[in-house]
């Protein structure tokens, strides 16, 4: 079963907001039908679930290397170990956002917002709607 803590990480990851749920229900609702049927949801067992909390981990260790990274970022380029922090933020961002990607496809929904995004950039704002997350239709950030 969901706690109320995995539910604060898929809205996180989705880019949700835990307010006026009321105002728009399907993500929680989609959150406990794929809940296995012994839990209250539809699924005849947990692996959904299992899943949506493998995608949960994996973004929050995206999160933390992105953490990690951030105070490599104003070195530049280390020649002696052959990396480069800004492509490697790069890579990490795609990681995370391909995470978001398959957790929204599990549950049947788009991304609210760019979690993954640098925020500065425009494009960057994800907005749920009609057409977005469609590759090709230039209506989505990812």
């Amino acid at each position: 079963m969901f706690t109320e803590s995995d539910r604060v990480q898929i809205r996180k990851y989705l880019g949700y907001s835990a307010l006026f749920l009321q105002l728009d229900p399907r993500l929680e609702s989609a959150i406990s039908t794929i809940q296995s049927v012994a839990d209250g949801g539809t699924r005849p067992d947990s692996s959904s679930e299992d899943y949506a909390r493998q995608l949960i981990a994996s973004c929050q260790d995206v999160d933390t290397k992105l953490t990690n990274l951030d105070s490599m970022m104003g070195m530049g380029r280390m020649d002696d170990a052959s990396f480069d922090p800004a492509k490697e933020d790069l890579r990490l961002r795609r990681k995370g956002r391909m995470y978001v990607f398959r957790l929204a496809k599990l549950l049947d929904t788009v991304p609210r917002a760019n979690v993954f995004g640098t925020g500065t950039t425009e494009g960057d704002d994800f907005r749920a709607g009609p057409g977005y997350g469609v590759p090709g239709n230039g209506r989505t950030a990812y």
